[in-house]
């Protein structure tokens, strides 16, 4: 009896993965959508020495698909860390990446090292087109995110939800982009509104959007779409982020 209900847990959980697995976006080969994404939190007293440090590192060693946009997270559980995101890029040109050279990993460790007080681990997220309103690189200087972690086995429901929101997007003519974690800790999607005109979108451009969501599918289909994000959303975690110009690649 022990060895039979085994099997039976064995076999759900290959059927999540598997499941999962049919509804992450697979890009083609060589396409650049991958972005890798770590934070850092600067040792007290060591702010200004930290963003120099980051600023000349960059500026010698991060081009092109190893670019990095580091933004300054203001808001949530992880408010005042730097963000270093690096890509976008594709996975084939990840194999070639290694860690850069000697000398950079060097750099890394004597001028930037010494200013951490923390790390949080690194994030993989591929760009999900068929759920964003604009390309991946149509970036901008501050950024609303939201963070939804999916249930397991409800992927294809998280998904559904998201297309829903991406219709009361496009009708306001909101620049978001949405990424998906890849073997990235927990599962989850990144809903990331790039803000067009700074903060001020939110006084006027940025919709009541939980008013948006009824006028553009009306009361009761609104009323499934909150039920649909109880059921097949563990959690949802929001935050915003400014660009930081000086540290980042040209």
């Amino acid at each position: 009896m022990k060895r039979y209900a085994r099997y039976i847990v064995a076999a759900t959980l290959l059927c999540s993965v598997r499941s999962a697995e049919s509804n992450r976006p697979r890009p083609a080969v060589n396409e650049k959508t991958v972005v890798s994404a770590y934070r850092i939190f600067a040792k007290s007293g060591h702010e200004s020495d930290l963003e120099r440090g980051l600023a000349a590192h960059v500026k010698k060693y991060h081009k092109g698909d190893w670019a990095w946009r580091i933004s300054q997270v203001l808001s949530g559980p992880d408010s005042e860390a730097f963000e270093i995101a690096e890509g976008p890029m594709s996975w084939t040109a990840l194999d070639q990446r290694g860690n850069l050279g000697p000398e950079h990993r060097k750099d890394w460790l004597e001028n930037v090292v010494p200013h951490i007080e923390r790390t949080l681990p690194d994030n993989y997220a591929v760009y999900v087109a068929a759920l964003s309103t604009v390309a991946l690189t149509e970036w901008s200087d501050k950024v609303l995110v939201r963070h939804f972690t999916i249930k397991p086995g409800h992927e294809t429901g998280a998904r559904e939800i998201l297309k829903a929101w991406k219709a009361v997007f496009g009708d306001h003519g909101m620049n978001v982009v949405v990424s998906r974690s890849a073997w990235s800790g927990v599962d989850g999607y990144h809903v990331a509104i790039r803000l067009k005109h700074g903060w001020k979108d939110l006084e006027a451009e940025i919709p009541d959007l939980d008013h948006a969501l009824e006028t553009k599918w009306g009361p009761s289909e609104a009323a499934r779409l909150r039920q649909a994000t109880r059921d097949d959303i563990a959690g949802i975690s929001d935050e915003m982020l400014l660009y930081k110009p000086e540290l980042s690649s040209d």
